[in-house]
């Protein structure tokens, strides 16, 4: 059974894509700390807790078939909705492609990953969001994406995608990370950044 395990976790890694294209991972990361609201309780036995949002942040990476990374961006967010979060992930990494990638020909060959279910069905299926705030950020997505040459995002599970965990996470925590234009980025320099959480070290030893 523990090899059988073994198996199954070494096989969770991220997967490059074809030679000729590049893929985007993009991920949303959200804080939550549990509290004991007694607002609206006479008794002990009544306490509710509550889950409440400390902090918000989203990051994206752009890697190609080799599993360089060719660009990298990590920000804050501050709307309060891990839908939208998830959402403005999505919209940030297509606005940053857009800037990236000014001609439609290269852009092209991107391929768009995320490890929420949520987002890649509501993109994949042309389903809708009832909060108005969602729905207008994924109307601005829905108009970016005729830019690009595909209609549908992949589904990875989060083992997949940890590199964008890693940077979303980073961004949550406020990290400055300098968004390099270097094609060729020296796996032994890792980044230049201050030592926030143990998140950085995953950006290149994880998927």
């Amino acid at each position: 059974m523990y090899f059988m395990f073994l198996f199954l976790l070494l096989g969770l890694k991220w997967e490059a894509p074809p030679m000729g294209k590049l893929k985007i991972s993009m991920d949303y990361s959200a804080k939550f700390v549990e509290i004991k609201d007694k607002s609206n309780s006479t008794s002990q036995s009544r306490i509710v807790k509550k889950a409440i949002l400390t902090g918000e942040g989203g990051g994206a990476v752009i890697r190609n078939h080799l599993g360089e990374v060719l660009r990298k961006q990590v920000w804050k967010n501050t709307s309060g909705k891990t839908n939208v979060g998830e959402l403005e992930a999505f919209s940030n990494s297509l606005v940053w492609c857009l800037n990236f990638f000014p001609k439609k020909e290269d852009r092209e060959k991107l391929i768009f990953e995320t490890d929420s279910k949520n987002l890649a069905y509501v993109i994949n299926n042309g389903r809708g969001y009832r909060d108005a705030d969602a729905q207008e950020i994924l109307d601005k997505v829905r108009i970016d994406m005729t830019k690009f040459n595909f209609t549908s995002i992949l589904h990875v599970v989060r083992e997949k995608n940890q590199t964008a965990d890693a940077l979303a996470n980073l961004g949550r925590l406020g990290a400055d990370i300098t968004d390099s234009t270097n094609m060729e980025v020296d796996e032994t320099s890792k980044f230049e950044f201050d030592e926030i959480d143990d998140y950085k070290k995953k950006i290149y030893q994880t998927g």
